[in-house]
């Protein structure tokens, strides 16, 4: 069944490559009909007011939390309620203006109707920015390397800039994905088109997880050892380098296989992925604990009393030197 899902993911993405071409050739066509100009000329009108809306809003907006930030005294230290209430201003201000723009866009819409496929495709457009700004948002102040005494998250500032660059850049990957197969669905395109888009966008993130991930390997560094004649830190040490060179190479193999089942439209394919790999963690996990415990209790039963030694005298020594003859 995978096989025969990927030949039709190739043969669809090949044949929309293919008519690629014939549709863009019949779009201008489609573009200088009468009806279809005037649709368009009711949407440009749509959309000036809403960009010129948004835009107000956005500066009244900005005005506000300025002057709300100017009435609170300058601290180098920010209390948790102030931190809760900067966040707070922060969310409702960036998310607030695009509420108000939604509602806006549905009493234009009624005003000068331009068809359902372009009223659905304002509304995405709108609610996308409402999720991002959100979510943007959301990421701001937790992060917000600029203002280090209004964020949440108790890290550095090297971390949090980093973290916010590649936050910002993912999060406006997932939006793009977002607006752009969700706008073929409401134009009605067909199924070859949508799947290139769709494979497109998909091959996009996945590589640009990898790089992610390729940063972080590198900007790793190797654990520090206090005492490295020690054989228990000297053990530690080796453990943590080893997951440290292992964990990109298998996060990589879980991006890629995620994007391989999704070019070949196999949902069942992910959840057995990741069900697959809770269980496989799940022995792990157990696998150590019990590893620990048995440590745990030879530890204890080597290590004997002193009144042991004093009727067994050097037993101890021999049964950890037998030990490390093993």
């Amino acid at each position: 069944a995978l096989t025969e899902r990927l030949s039709e993911a190739s043969r669809t993405l090949g044949q929309g490559l293919a008519t690629l071409p014939v549709t863009l050739s019949i779009l201008p066509d489609y573009l200088t009909r009468p009806d279809s100009l005037r649709l368009l000329v009711r949407l440009g009108i749509v959309s000036g007011v809403l960009v010129i809306l948004a835009l107000l809003l956005h500066f009244l907006a900005s005005r506000l939390v300025d002057k709300l930030g100017v009435r609170l005294p300058p601290v180098s230290v920010w209390p948790l309620w102030r931190k809760i209430w900067s966040a707070l201003l922060t969310v409702g201000f960036r998310v607030g203006p695009y509420i108000v723009l939604l509602i806006a866009s549905g009493i234009l819409l009624s005003l000068l109707p331009v068809g359902p496929v372009l009223a659905a495709l304002v509304a995405l457009v709108i609610s996308t920015l409402i999720i991002y700004q959100l979510v943007r948002a959301m990421a701001l102040v937790l992060l917000n390397p600029d203002e280090p005494t209004a964020r949440l998250l108790p890290i550095s500032e090297a971390t949090a800039r980093q973290a916010w660059i590649w936050g910002r850049r993912l999060i406006a990957l997932s939006v793009a994905y977002y607006v752009v197969t969700h706008s073929l669905v409401i134009i009605g395109t067909r199924e070859d088109v949508y799947h290139l888009a769709h494979g497109a966008m998909v091959i996009t993130f996945a590589v640009v997880l990898s790089v992610l991930v390729s940063c972080l390997a590198r900007a790793q560094r190797p654990p520090a050892v206090e005492s490295p004649s020690e054989e228990r830190h000297r053990g530690r040490a080796n453990a943590i380098a080893t997951l440290q060179s292992v964990w990109p190479i298998i996060v990589l193999v879980y991006i890629w296989g995620a994007a391989f089942f999704a070019l070949a439209s196999f949902q069942q394919g992910v959840s057995y992925m990741i069900v697959a790999s809770l269980q496989m963690a799940l022995v792990i996990g157990i696998s150590l604990l019990l590893l620990w415990a048995v440590n745990l209790a030879f530890a204890r039963a080597v290590t004997m009393h002193e009144r042991v030694g004093q009727y067994l005298p050097g037993l101890e020594a021999r049964v950890l030197r037998y030990f490390k003859i093993i």
